[in-house]
């Protein structure tokens, strides 16, 4: 505890260049843009699900294409399917509609955005 250490200093440089400005896009520009994004995006995530990273989604059934995604089973008892069926279309639009909801904006919000 006799060593005294003195701090390191940051040698002078000089200050970095501000980043250049982005460049404006057209209209069609940020729309090529968008299209190649979510392409590449749905392209990872369909080789994400190749590898078995991701679990494959659940097929959603509806009742005009009830035969041809469950098939045999369709004919087996098609009153209990049908009804599985109408609850999944009934939880992927309740699903919808409290995404839509939390998505919401709130009056106090609605009135700031109205203003801006």
């Amino acid at each position: 505890h006799y060593i005294e250490h003195p701090r390191p200093i940051e040698p002078p440089a000089e200050a970095a260049p501000p980043p250049p400005q982005p460049l404006k896009l057209t209209k069609k520009e940020q729309k090529k843009l968008r299209t190649q994004r979510r392409l590449a995006k749905e392209k990872d995530k369909q080789e994400m699900i190749r590898q078995g990273l991701l679990e494959p989604p659940k097929a959603k059934v509806k009742m005009s294409n009830l035969m041809k995604v469950l098939g045999s089973e369709a004919t087996q008892d098609p009153t209990k399917l049908e009804k599985e069926i109408r609850t999944a279309a009934a939880e992927r639009e309740q699903a919808h509609t409290d995404r839509n909801a939390a998505r919401k904006l709130t009056p106090a919000e609605k009135r700031e955005k109205k203003e801006r």
